[in-house]
C-alpha cells in the first residue's frame, strides 16, 4: 500500500501526466483512488498554468468505500488568494485484503503555511478520521506528510528554521515583535505545538518508534536551500509520518534517507503484521 501526495493528474508542470495511471501501469500496483488537493485551469503565478494534483492511495489490492474528507481552509488570505488555493483534504479507503475485511487506509497532507489556527484545526481533524475508525474495531494504516514536528523532550524547544530555511537576501524576525516568520518555516513553541502530535503517538504504533522520532536517521524533510559542508544535500527535520492500530514487524520501520535526490521529502516505510484469524 502506497500513499502519496502531491501527485499530478492533470497538470502543466508534469506535461499534462496522469501520475497515478502512470504508477498503476508501470507497477505490480493494481488499484488507486486519488483525492485532489489543489485544481485550476490556470494558476496565474510562476508560470504554474493548470494544476491538478493531490493525494493518493495505491494498492495491489482492491480499493473501495473511498472517501475524501475536506479540512478546514485557511482564514489568513484574502478572497481572491483563497480562491486559487489548495483545498486540503484526508482521503480514506478499505483495502479488501483476502480474509482481512476490516482494514483501511488513510492518507492525508496537512498545511504548511497556515498563520493562523489551522494546522491545529487539521492535525486533530487527523486524529478524529484515525479515533472513529479504532472505535468502530477497524484496522488500519495512515500516514502521510503532517507539516508538524514530532514532540519533544521536556525542555527542548524547537529550532528557529525562518532562521535555517531563509535565502541569503530574505530577512525574518524583528527584535521587537518577533516577526515576521518565514511562511511554512515556524514552528510556534507558545503554542504548544510540538505536543500536537503526542495523542498519535500515545495511542497508535509508529512507523518509526518513537524513541528514534527526533533523530537525524530519521529527518523526512529537506529545505532545498543549500548543501551542509560537505557539498551534499541534507534533511532537516521529520514532517512525514505512518501511524497503525496494527502491530507492526520488529525493525521494519525506516526512513530512506537515499531518495533526498528526487525530493524534497524521503518515503517512510513499515511492515504490519495482519491477524491470521480475522
Amino acid at each position: 500500500i502506497l500513499l502519496l501526495q502531491e501527485i499530478d493528474v492533470d497538470s502543466k508542470r508534469s506535461a499534462y501526466l496522469d501520475e497515478v495511471k502512470y504508477l498503476l501501469d508501470e507497477t505490480h500496483l493494481n488499484y488507486g483512488v486519488f483525492a485532489s488537493m489543489w485544481q485550476a485551469q490556470v494558476i496565474p503565478s510562476d508560470g504554474l498554468g493548470r494544476v491538478n494534483t493531490g493525494n493518493a492511495i495505491l494498492s495491489r489490492w482492491k480499493l473501495t468505500e473511498a472517501e475524501r474528507i475536506q479540512l478546514d481552509l485557511m482564514s489568513d488570505q484574502d478572497d481572491l488568494e483563497q480562491y486559487f488555493y489548495l483545498r486540503r483534504n484526508i482521503i480514506k479507503a478499505k483495502v479488501e485484503i483476502p480474509n482481512q475485511d476490516s482494514l483501511y487506509a488513510i492518507n492525508t497532507h496537512l498545511t504548511a503555511f497556515a498563520t493562523d489556527d489551522t494546522k491545529e484545526k487539521h492535525v486533530k481533524e487527523f486524529e478524529l478520521t484515525l479515533e472513529n475508525l479504532n472505535n468502530a474495531g477497524f484496522k488500519f494504516v495512515s500516514g502521510g506528510d503532517l507539516n508538524s514536528l514530532p514532540p519533544v523532550n521536556p525542555g527542548d524547544s524547537i529550532p528557529d528554521f525562518c532562521i535555517n530555511d531563509k535565502c541569503d537576501e530574505e530577512t525574518f524576525h524583528h527584535e521587537t515583535d518577533s516577526g515576521p516568520h518565514k511562511a511554512g518555516s515556524y514552528f510556534e513553541n507558545d503554542l504548544d505545538e510540538n505536543t500536537w502530535l503526542q495523542p498519535l503517538y500515545d495511542i497508535y504504533q509508529s512507523g518509526v518508534p518513537e524513541g528514534n522520532r527526533n533523530d537525524p536517521e530519521h529527518f523526512t524533510h529537506s529545505p532545498g536551500t543549500g548543501e551542509n559542508e560537505n557539498g551534499e544535500l541534507y534533511l532537516d527535520r521529520k514532517l512525514d509520518y505512518l501511524f497503525t492500530n496494527l502491530n507492526i514487524e520488529p525493525g521494519s520501520g525506516n526512513t530512506i534517507l537515499e531518495m533526498i535526490e528526487i525530493s524534497d521529502h524521503v518515503p517512510v516505510i513499515m511492515n504490519v503484521i495482519l491477524s491470521e484469524d480475522n
